[in-house]
Protein backbone atom coordinates (compact mmCIF):
# COMPACT_ATOMS: atom_id res chain seq x y z
CA UNK A 1 0.00 0.00 0.00
CA UNK A 2 2.72 2.36 0.91
CA UNK A 3 4.40 1.93 -2.57
CA UNK A 4 0.94 3.07 -4.28
CA UNK A 5 0.82 5.77 -2.17
CA UNK A 6 4.21 6.78 -3.36
CA UNK A 7 3.38 6.06 -6.88
CA UNK A 8 0.40 8.68 -6.74
CA UNK A 9 2.64 11.31 -5.00
CA UNK A 10 5.24 11.27 -7.73
CA UNK A 11 3.06 11.15 -10.62
CA UNK A 12 1.08 14.25 -8.29
CA UNK A 13 4.60 16.31 -8.42
CA UNK A 14 5.30 15.02 -11.69
CA UNK A 15 2.17 16.79 -13.31
CA UNK A 16 2.06 19.84 -11.31
CA UNK A 17 5.97 20.71 -11.49
CA UNK A 18 5.78 21.95 -15.58
CA UNK A 19 9.58 22.61 -15.05
CA UNK A 20 10.45 18.52 -14.43
CA UNK A 21 7.99 17.54 -17.38
CA UNK A 22 9.64 18.85 -20.57
CA UNK A 23 6.65 18.65 -22.69
CA UNK A 24 4.18 21.25 -21.73
CA UNK A 25 3.98 23.86 -24.34
CA UNK A 26 2.25 27.09 -23.87
CA UNK A 27 -0.72 25.82 -21.27
CA UNK A 28 -2.94 29.35 -21.19
CA UNK A 29 -2.97 30.21 -17.53
CA UNK A 30 -7.13 30.43 -17.71
CA UNK A 31 -7.36 27.10 -19.17
CA UNK A 32 -8.77 25.07 -16.29
CA UNK A 33 -7.19 21.35 -15.99
CA UNK A 34 -9.48 18.92 -14.37
CA UNK A 35 -8.10 18.58 -10.68
CA UNK A 36 -6.12 15.46 -10.00
CA UNK A 37 -7.69 15.02 -7.33
CA UNK A 38 -10.41 13.64 -9.71
CA UNK A 39 -8.29 11.84 -11.74
CA UNK A 40 -7.17 9.40 -8.61
CA UNK A 41 -10.58 8.71 -7.63
CA UNK A 42 -11.37 7.93 -11.04
CA UNK A 43 -8.16 5.76 -11.15
CA UNK A 44 -8.28 4.73 -7.85
CA UNK A 45 -8.56 0.86 -8.74
CA UNK A 46 -8.67 -1.27 -11.65
CA UNK A 47 -12.50 -1.72 -11.34
CA UNK A 48 -13.15 2.10 -10.54
CA UNK A 49 -11.50 3.18 -13.88
CA UNK A 50 -12.84 0.23 -16.17
CA UNK A 51 -16.09 1.17 -14.96
CA UNK A 52 -15.94 4.81 -15.70
CA UNK A 53 -14.45 4.41 -19.27
CA UNK A 54 -17.18 1.77 -19.42
CA UNK A 55 -19.76 4.09 -19.02
CA UNK A 56 -18.42 6.70 -21.15
CA UNK A 57 -18.44 4.00 -23.84
CA UNK A 58 -22.31 2.62 -23.33
CA UNK A 59 -24.11 6.48 -23.29
CA UNK A 60 -26.91 4.18 -23.23
CA UNK A 61 -27.55 1.45 -20.05
CA UNK A 62 -28.29 -1.33 -22.95
CA UNK A 63 -25.24 -3.16 -24.63
CA UNK A 64 -25.71 -4.12 -28.08
CA UNK A 65 -23.78 -6.16 -30.44
CA UNK A 66 -21.22 -3.94 -31.93
CA UNK A 67 -21.02 -5.84 -35.06
CA UNK A 68 -24.70 -6.67 -36.33
CA UNK A 69 -26.34 -3.83 -33.49
CA UNK A 70 -28.05 -6.05 -32.46
CA UNK A 71 -29.83 -5.33 -28.57
CA UNK A 72 -30.13 -9.55 -27.97
CA UNK A 73 -26.82 -9.62 -26.19
CA UNK A 74 -26.35 -11.83 -22.25
CA UNK A 75 -23.41 -11.54 -20.64
CA UNK A 76 -21.01 -14.31 -20.00
CA UNK A 77 -19.63 -15.42 -17.02
CA UNK A 78 -15.84 -13.61 -18.23
CA UNK A 79 -17.69 -10.18 -18.20
CA UNK A 80 -17.52 -10.61 -21.71
CA UNK A 81 -21.04 -10.29 -24.07
CA UNK A 82 -22.25 -12.54 -26.61
CA UNK A 83 -25.04 -11.55 -29.72
CA UNK A 84 -27.74 -13.55 -29.59
CA UNK A 85 -28.36 -12.93 -33.44
CA UNK A 86 -24.87 -13.01 -35.01
CA UNK A 87 -23.14 -14.99 -32.12
CA UNK A 88 -20.59 -12.86 -31.97
CA UNK A 89 -18.33 -11.99 -28.56
CA UNK A 90 -17.41 -9.15 -27.61
CA UNK A 91 -16.07 -7.21 -24.69
CA UNK A 92 -17.16 -3.35 -23.22
CA UNK A 93 -14.09 -1.89 -25.65
CA UNK A 94 -14.25 -3.82 -28.27
CA UNK A 95 -14.39 -2.09 -31.66
CA UNK A 96 -13.36 1.02 -29.77
CA UNK A 97 -10.18 3.09 -30.28
CA UNK A 98 -8.60 2.48 -26.71
CA UNK A 99 -9.76 -1.58 -26.80
CA UNK A 100 -6.93 -2.03 -30.03
CA UNK A 101 -4.14 -2.10 -27.54
CA UNK A 102 -3.61 -4.75 -24.25
CA UNK A 103 -3.43 -1.64 -21.82
CA UNK A 104 -4.98 -1.52 -18.31
CA UNK A 105 -8.03 1.00 -17.90
CA UNK A 106 -6.38 2.78 -15.30
CA UNK A 107 -2.90 3.42 -17.32
CA UNK A 108 -5.84 4.67 -20.29
CA UNK A 109 -6.26 7.03 -18.27
CA UNK A 110 -2.62 8.65 -17.19
CA UNK A 111 -1.96 8.43 -20.74
CA UNK A 112 -4.94 10.73 -21.95
CA UNK A 113 -4.31 13.25 -18.89
CA UNK A 114 -0.69 13.16 -19.57
CA UNK A 115 -1.43 13.20 -23.57
CA UNK A 116 -3.46 16.41 -22.92
CA UNK A 117 -0.66 18.18 -20.69
CA UNK A 118 1.65 17.66 -24.28
CA UNK A 119 4.12 15.56 -22.39
CA UNK A 120 6.04 13.47 -24.72
CA UNK A 121 5.79 9.73 -25.21
CA UNK A 122 9.20 8.63 -23.98
CA UNK A 123 8.19 10.26 -20.37
CA UNK A 124 4.72 9.06 -21.06
CA UNK A 125 6.27 5.12 -20.67
CA UNK A 126 8.04 6.27 -17.68
CA UNK A 127 5.43 7.74 -15.77
CA UNK A 128 2.62 4.90 -16.78
CA UNK A 129 4.53 1.82 -16.45
CA UNK A 130 5.07 0.97 -20.19
CA UNK A 131 7.39 0.99 -23.26
CA UNK A 132 8.13 3.12 -25.56
CA UNK A 133 6.62 1.55 -28.42
CA UNK A 134 3.46 0.88 -26.83
CA UNK A 135 3.57 4.76 -25.76
CA UNK A 136 3.73 5.62 -29.39
CA UNK A 137 1.16 3.33 -30.23
CA UNK A 138 -1.43 4.52 -28.16
CA UNK A 139 -0.59 8.45 -28.84
CA UNK A 140 -1.31 7.03 -32.91
CA UNK A 141 -4.63 5.59 -31.31
CA UNK A 142 -5.53 8.68 -29.48
CA UNK A 143 -4.71 10.88 -32.75
CA UNK A 144 -7.21 9.07 -34.79
CA UNK A 145 -9.74 9.08 -32.11
CA UNK A 146 -9.29 12.86 -33.26
CA UNK A 147 -8.90 13.21 -36.45
CA UNK A 148 -12.39 10.57 -36.93
CA UNK A 149 -14.50 12.79 -34.58
CA UNK A 150 -13.05 15.97 -35.84
CA UNK A 151 -13.63 14.92 -39.00
CA UNK A 152 -17.58 13.84 -38.46
CA UNK A 153 -18.18 17.31 -37.57
CA UNK A 154 -16.85 19.17 -40.14
CA UNK A 155 -18.82 20.52 -43.34
CA UNK A 156 -16.53 18.28 -45.58
CA UNK A 157 -16.32 15.35 -43.75
CA UNK A 158 -12.75 13.05 -44.30
CA UNK A 159 -11.45 9.37 -44.33
CA UNK A 160 -9.23 8.54 -41.13
CA UNK A 161 -8.02 5.66 -43.33
CA UNK A 162 -7.28 7.50 -46.78
CA UNK A 163 -6.91 11.26 -45.77
CA UNK A 164 -5.01 11.07 -42.52
CA UNK A 165 -2.74 7.81 -42.48
CA UNK A 166 -4.39 6.12 -40.13
CA UNK A 167 -2.47 2.44 -40.61
CA UNK A 168 -5.33 0.28 -40.44
CA UNK A 169 -6.10 1.51 -43.51
CA UNK A 170 -4.81 -0.89 -46.66
CA UNK A 171 -2.42 -0.25 -48.90
CA UNK A 172 -4.36 1.45 -51.72
CA UNK A 173 -6.29 3.68 -49.23
CA UNK A 174 -2.96 4.65 -47.56
CA UNK A 175 -1.35 6.56 -50.33
CA UNK A 176 -2.20 9.75 -47.68
CA UNK A 177 -2.91 13.02 -49.29
CA UNK A 178 0.33 15.35 -48.03
CA UNK A 179 -1.56 18.79 -48.74
CA UNK A 180 -4.47 20.31 -45.93
CA UNK A 181 -6.09 23.56 -46.65
CA UNK A 182 -6.12 25.46 -42.77
CA UNK A 183 -8.99 28.15 -43.05
CA UNK A 184 -9.15 30.80 -39.40
CA UNK A 185 -11.79 31.91 -38.85
CA UNK A 186 -13.17 33.25 -35.35
CA UNK A 187 -10.19 32.14 -32.97
CA UNK A 188 -10.65 28.76 -34.58
CA UNK A 189 -9.60 26.62 -36.98
CA UNK A 190 -9.95 24.41 -39.51
CA UNK A 191 -7.60 21.67 -41.47
CA UNK A 192 -9.22 19.09 -43.91
CA UNK A 193 -7.50 17.78 -47.10
CA UNK A 194 -6.64 19.28 -50.32
CA UNK A 195 -7.47 16.19 -52.80
CA UNK A 196 -7.79 18.62 -55.53
CA UNK A 197 -4.07 20.45 -54.99
CA UNK A 198 -0.81 18.76 -55.85
CA UNK A 199 1.99 19.05 -53.43
CA UNK A 200 4.22 18.27 -56.69
CA UNK A 201 3.37 21.74 -58.29
CA UNK A 202 3.09 23.57 -54.79
CA UNK A 203 7.15 22.44 -54.74
CA UNK A 204 8.05 23.16 -58.30
CA UNK A 205 6.75 27.25 -57.72
CA UNK A 206 9.72 29.45 -57.25
CA UNK A 207 8.72 31.71 -54.19
CA UNK A 208 5.46 32.30 -52.39
CA UNK A 209 4.74 33.52 -48.79
CA UNK A 210 5.42 30.26 -46.98
CA UNK A 211 7.16 29.27 -43.65
CA UNK A 212 9.22 26.06 -43.11
CA UNK A 213 9.21 23.29 -40.13
CA UNK A 214 11.85 21.14 -41.46
CA UNK A 215 10.21 19.16 -44.37
CA UNK A 216 7.19 20.95 -43.54
CA UNK A 217 5.94 24.42 -45.48
CA UNK A 218 2.66 26.60 -44.38
CA UNK A 219 1.87 28.42 -47.55
CA UNK A 220 -0.33 31.37 -45.64
CA UNK A 221 -2.76 33.05 -47.34
CA UNK A 222 -1.91 37.20 -48.30
CA UNK A 223 -4.10 38.11 -45.15
CA UNK A 224 -2.73 35.64 -42.65
CA UNK A 225 -6.32 34.16 -42.35
CA UNK A 226 -5.77 30.70 -43.03
CA UNK A 227 -3.22 28.72 -46.19
CA UNK A 228 -1.67 25.44 -47.29
CA UNK A 229 0.12 22.99 -44.78
CA UNK A 230 2.06 20.46 -46.95
CA UNK A 231 5.02 18.09 -46.63
CA UNK A 232 7.64 19.40 -49.24
CA UNK A 233 9.95 16.25 -49.00
CA UNK A 234 13.39 18.21 -48.36
CA UNK A 235 13.11 20.34 -51.61
CA UNK A 236 15.20 23.29 -51.85
CA UNK A 237 11.94 25.56 -52.21
CA UNK A 238 13.00 29.18 -51.63
CA UNK A 239 9.89 30.62 -48.73
CA UNK A 240 9.45 33.41 -46.58
CA UNK A 241 11.84 33.19 -43.46
CA UNK A 242 9.96 34.66 -40.24
CA UNK A 243 10.98 34.88 -36.90
CA UNK A 244 8.77 32.01 -34.47
CA UNK A 245 6.68 35.16 -33.34
CA UNK A 246 5.70 35.80 -36.50
CA UNK A 247 2.89 34.48 -38.55
CA UNK A 248 -0.70 33.75 -38.12
CA UNK A 249 -2.07 33.16 -34.73
CA UNK A 250 -2.32 29.64 -35.61
CA UNK A 251 0.81 29.42 -37.12
CA UNK A 252 2.70 30.54 -34.37
CA UNK A 253 0.80 28.15 -32.45
CA UNK A 254 1.76 25.26 -34.65
CA UNK A 255 5.26 26.05 -35.52
CA UNK A 256 7.20 24.06 -32.25
CA UNK A 257 4.66 21.42 -32.28
CA UNK A 258 5.32 20.27 -35.90
CA UNK A 259 9.54 19.51 -35.08
CA UNK A 260 9.97 15.93 -36.48
CA UNK A 261 6.78 15.35 -38.05
CA UNK A 262 7.13 12.96 -40.63
CA UNK A 263 5.62 12.28 -44.21
CA UNK A 264 3.15 9.45 -43.34
CA UNK A 265 1.87 11.30 -39.86
CA UNK A 266 1.38 14.85 -40.98
CA UNK A 267 -2.32 14.19 -41.23
CA UNK A 268 -3.10 12.80 -38.07
CA UNK A 269 -0.28 15.91 -36.30
CA UNK A 270 -2.85 18.16 -38.18
CA UNK A 271 -5.72 17.09 -37.11
CA UNK A 272 -4.08 17.25 -33.22
CA UNK A 273 -2.93 20.81 -33.85
CA UNK A 274 -6.80 21.38 -35.10
CA UNK A 275 -8.19 20.29 -31.74
CA UNK A 276 -5.54 21.56 -29.89
CA UNK A 277 -5.84 25.05 -30.95
CA UNK A 278 -9.59 24.69 -31.36
CA UNK A 279 -9.80 23.53 -27.03
CA UNK A 280 -6.10 25.70 -26.12
CA UNK A 281 -8.30 27.59 -23.19
CA UNK A 282 -10.46 24.29 -21.90
CA UNK A 283 -9.73 21.32 -20.51
CA UNK A 284 -10.27 18.20 -23.19
CA UNK A 285 -9.64 15.38 -20.59
CA UNK A 286 -12.96 14.18 -20.81
CA UNK A 287 -13.75 14.77 -24.37
CA UNK A 288 -10.29 12.57 -25.18
CA UNK A 289 -12.26 10.05 -23.38
CA UNK A 290 -15.62 10.01 -24.98
CA UNK A 291 -13.63 10.07 -28.16
CA UNK A 292 -11.67 7.04 -27.44
CA UNK A 293 -14.30 5.19 -26.40
CA UNK A 294 -16.08 5.55 -29.38
CA UNK A 295 -16.35 3.12 -32.29
CA UNK A 296 -14.21 2.76 -34.60
CA UNK A 297 -15.00 3.57 -38.58
CA UNK A 298 -15.85 -0.09 -39.79
CA UNK A 299 -13.50 -2.04 -37.64
CA UNK A 300 -15.35 -5.61 -38.17
CA UNK A 301 -15.75 -5.10 -41.88
CA UNK A 302 -14.55 -8.18 -42.84
CA UNK A 303 -13.51 -7.09 -46.09
CA UNK A 304 -10.03 -7.93 -48.11
CA UNK A 305 -8.87 -4.24 -47.88
CA UNK A 306 -9.13 -3.88 -44.20
CA UNK A 307 -6.50 -5.43 -42.21
CA UNK A 308 -6.32 -6.66 -38.41
CA UNK A 309 -5.59 -3.42 -35.97
CA UNK A 310 -5.22 -6.00 -33.52
CA UNK A 311 -2.05 -6.98 -35.46
CA UNK A 312 -1.44 -3.34 -36.53
CA UNK A 313 -1.20 -1.97 -33.10
CA UNK A 314 -0.43 -5.12 -30.74
CA UNK A 315 1.92 -3.98 -27.87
Amino acid sequence: MPRKRDAIRAKRRFIIDPSDAGGFKDLAPECPLMRLGTLETLARSEAAARRYLAGRAWRVSRRFCVRCRSSRVYRLADKRYRCGACGYTFQDFTARWLGQLNLKAKQWLWILKLFELEVPARRIAAEVGISYPTALKAIDLVRCAIAQSESRQSAEPASVESDFGWRGASRRARSVVTVFRVVEHGGHVEIRPARTIDAEKLTRERKFRALRVGPVLYAENADGAGGLLFWSGGRKIKTTDRSAGQGSAFWRFARERLQGVTKGKLGLYAKELEFRYNHRHVQFFELLVDYMTQLMPNPLTETSRNISLSRTFRA
